[in-house]
């Protein structure tokens, strides 16, 4: 939107109001100040956006639906200027991994993936195929020295870098026909070594980055007769559309066959006001002082691939009909459900840390996952509700732990619900999975790495027989762990809640399904279960992949609960028991004197990057999400677990914790084997401070969503339950206060808890199910009081008792020389 009149300079100020789940904007356009507010529906693909003018003079606006990014392709390089901020990197001869151009104090250098600052440039006085390359946040330019010192590339302030042939640059052709740029003035092409100043080498190349439009999974960029030319081929660009009807402007997506893409439309209409004037796909209207109006925008597409495709004119009049009818109260309706739906997901569960740092990522961790995963709609992408052409990995799922680790701390978070988009997406695809299995002539289930939407595979298929050889090639996918792994997400959910309806109905089918694969693919060889050709980070020729030994085993120990819990499948239980009885013992290695885990038993190093040191923490999986290394485990196999995140983290300049496909794994892992909590705490806060974003999400090269998932790892510092037994604040430093209201544990209890002067002040436990209860005792060497709804009860002793409970009991737990109605006590009431 723009303004028409006005002097002064321009201003943006915008602010997220996460517990309303509305953002709200100060805007100052040549001197006009104007207030917006923006929110979107619960359940209608709808946004509201109120505009105010605050200024003392009337304020003519203009409003334009757009679907897209409206940022130019890779082609005005040569045509035009490109001023979009992208990041510049360099692809070795070696390996496929792009490292970041930067501007280190003056020096072009490049750095790991994960430097952040100083790294976006601008392309500039673009003309005949020459361009100037300047830094976003310094705006120095890249150029060569002088004649005598063209070797090394410098960062500097150019009053006329256009004139300046030492600043300008063109594209050329670099190391195994890899695009590169190169100095117009040097006498040598420009390469570049990684960690070192800019030199003529020959090991590495600059590319022209992920971040450019179009370079997606249908993309194709290549040198041709000694020049850049830009490939798009049919399908990857799909057709805008847009338009009007008088009072309804849309711009929209056109569907064409192959490519990864869906159709859609995006309309809006003024609710109210006066429309002065309609061109194309945007409209004008003007507001007097102090006039406010409202826009209505709707979004209409496709939303997956179940269905018949439809093109975009139907899509086109389902928004404009949407809009069409709406009722002059239907945004305050809609605001209303708003206000209560966000008041009733934040009342679910709460933390104080007593720390906004940390406080901040935990509530919008769960607020940016709430945002896009809920009811009955598609399963977010990697990068969740943002979504364009330039997500990396085509904001597909990939199911090596990016697309499940989103929703790892949904489930003691007390918000379960959150996953059942997840579910569903599964559960679409399970056909398409044993139909797979049965191809390669194996029994149950297995899907590709990349999943994508309902539909991304196909319509549902026919089911086949099981072929009647088996062929491990025609399996469609490296890693074998992949039935088990999309399943724990399944097997929590009835962990943390109890639900029998969800586990015959949803989870039972999926465990079911995935148990048979490892029926008949495992190898019973010399008195144990022995997991071949899968890969532990996607490679063949692996034996005993580490993690996926234990999501094995989680699983088989699940299939036993729930048959018992169901009453179904008696006759399989003995079988899924030895499986997990004579499983392989997890591969493990030397570091000096100290044993550690390794990725899998035939790897000659501790993982495949660097020896273990600054790796994914991928061969720690078995502790979490597996959860089958935990407090209760075996002294030595505990020493191992801390002797390996030891190692991963010995050298403080390549640490795993600030790994970009760790976070929400290692620090899960580390509060579940006794890793020290000032410690972990120290580096759990260390990572989020570095990678924040201004919206309180945390980034990571991963996957954008997957960072929610890091919730687990507070929710398990504050409470435990992965073993059957509740830990209170077993991973929390003594010396920091903290509390949490109805965080859900194993057994659907929820637990309430405040930890102030190193000591837990209370607990108190709703009992959902009226399970027994075991408990670690909060006070170690003291007996317990228990008040059980609101009455005096017994009193318990020892390192740990057991609770008899039933539904909706209400238990307090106190030392037995403290009062129930202490002040802490009283707090927490008041809270509630």
């Amino acid at each position: 939107m723009a303004t028409k009149k006005g002097t002064a300079k321009d201003s943006f100020r915008y602010e997220q109001d996460m517990e309303k789940a509305e953002l709200r904007m100060d805007v100052t356009i040549d001197g006009n100040p104007v207030e917006m507010t923006a929110y979107t529906a619960i359940h209608d693909p709808v946004m509201v956006l109120k505009v105010t003018n605050r200024s003392k003079q009337p304020v003519s606006f203009k409003a334009k639906a757009w679907s897209a990014m409206e940022i130019p392709h890779q082609e005005k390089l040569v045509n035009g200027s490109y001023s979009y901020p992208v990041t510049i990197g360099a692809y070795t001869t070696t390996t496929s991994w792009a490292d970041k151009l930067y501007d280190a104090e003056g020096m072009l250098k490049v750095g790991s993936p994960n430097i952040q600052e100083r790294k976006y440039w601008f392309f500039e006085n673009v003309r005949a195929g020459v361009f100037n390359l300047k830094n976003a946040e310094t705006g120095n330019y890249a150029m060569v020295g002088d004649d005598d010192d063209d070797r090394n590339v410098y960062c500097k302030k150019i009053k006329d870098p256009k004139a300046d042939s030492r600043a300008c640059w063109k594209l050329g052709k670099g190391p195994r026909g890899r695009p590169s740029i190169i100095n117009v003035a040097a006498k040598k092409q420009i390469f570049i070594e990684t960690d070192k100043e800019v030199t003529q080498s020959d090991e590495v190349c600059l590319y022209l980055p992920d971040e450019l439009p179009g370079m997606s999974w249908a993309g194709a960029h290549h040198i041709k007769n000694g020049g850049w030319q830009f490939d798009v081929i049919p399908g990857v660009a799909l057709p805008k559309v847009s338009g009007n009807n008088g009072t309804v402007c849309w711009s929209g997506r056109e569907y064409v066959q192959g490519a990864y893409g869906a159709c859609g439309i995006v309309a809006f209409r003024l609710l109210d006001g006066d429309v002065t004037a309609v061109n194309a796909s945007t409209i004008e209207f003007a507001l007097k002082p102090g006039d406010c109006t409202t826009l209505i925008v709707a979004v209409e597409g496709e939303g997956g691939l179940r269905d018949e495709i439809k093109q975009s004119e139907h899509w086109k009049e389902a928004a404009a009909l949407r809009l069409r009818s709406l009722k002059p109260s239907a945004p305050e309706l809609w605001s209303q459900e708003r206000l209560a739906w966000w008041k009733e997901f934040w009342l679910k569960s709460y933390v104080d840390l007593n720390d906004k740092l940390m406080n901040q990522y935990w509530y919008g961790a769960y607020y940016a996952l709430a945002s896009c995963s809920r009811g009955k709609h598609e399963c977010p992408g990697l990068w969740g509700g943002i979504n364009s052409d330039l997500n990396w990995w085509g904001n597909g799922k990939t199911s090596n732990y990016n697309s499940e680790s989103p929703f790892y701390g949904v489930y003691s978070g007390n918000r379960p619900e959150l996953a059942q988009p997840y579910y569903l997406n599964m559960l679409y695809h399970l056909l398409h999975g044993i139909r797979y299995a049965h191809a390669a002539g194996y029994k149950g289930m297995m899907l590709p790495r990349g999943i994508g939407p309902m539909g991304f595979h196909g319509s549902q298929p026919n089911m086949i027989p099981v072929a009647p050889q088996k062929n491990r090639q025609k399996l469609p996918n490296d890693q074998l762990d992949n039935p088990a792994f999309l399943a724990i997400n399944f097997i929590n959910h009835y962990y943390y809640t109890l639900d029998y309806t969800f586990l015959r109905e949803q989870a039972y089918p999926f465990m079911i399904a995935a148990i048979s694969f490892y029926e008949d693919y495992l190898i019973f060889e010399n008195g144990r279960y022995v997991l071949v050709d899968s890969a532990a980070r996607e490679n063949f020729n692996s034996r005993n992949c580490a993690y996926a030994l234990g999501m094995i085993k989680f699983l088989a120990k699940a299939c036993i609960i729930a048959s018992k819990d169901l009453g179904v499948d008696s006759q399989r239980r003995d079988k899924w028991q030895h499986i997990f009885d004579h499983m392989s013992n997890y591969p493990t290695s030397k570091v000096g004197k100290m044993t550690v885990f390794k990725e899998q038993e035939n790897l000659d190093r501790i993982s495949l990057e660097n020896n273990g040191v600054g790796d994914n923490p991928a061969h720690l999986q078995m502790i979490f999400p597996a959860e089958d290394i935990g407090l209760d485990s075996d002294p030595e196999l505990l020493q191992i677990a801390r002797n390996t995140i030891h190692h991963m983290n010995s050298d403080p300049n390549n640490t795993t914790w600030m790994h970009g496909n760790a976070f929400p794994n290692i620090f899960a892992q580390a509060t579940r084997i006794g890793w020290d909590a000032d410690d972990l705490y120290k580096n759990l806060r260390a990572c989020i401070n570095a990678k924040m974003r201004p919206n309180a999400t945390v980034r990571e090269h991963g996957g954008g969503i997957e960072t929610s998932g890091g919730t687990e790892a507070i929710n398990a510092m504050l409470l435990q339950s992965h073993e059957d037994v509740l830990r209170l604040f077993p991973a929390w430093p003594k010396s920091k206060p903290a509390q949490f209201s109805t965080l859900r544990a194993k057994g659907a209890f929820l637990v309430s808890s405040e930890f102030t002067n190193g000591k837990v002040q209370y607990v108190e436990i709703i009992s959902e199910k009226g399970r027994d209860c075991i408990i670690v005792n909060p006070w170690p060497g003291k007996s317990v009081q228990v008040f059980r709804n609101g009455k005096v009860s017994e009193v318990v002793n020892g390192a740990r008792f057991t609770l008899k409970t039933k539904k909706a009991d209400i238990i307090i737990l106190r030392p037995k020389d403290k009062n129930i109605f202490d002040r802490s006590l009283t707090k927490l009431a008041t809270k509630k």
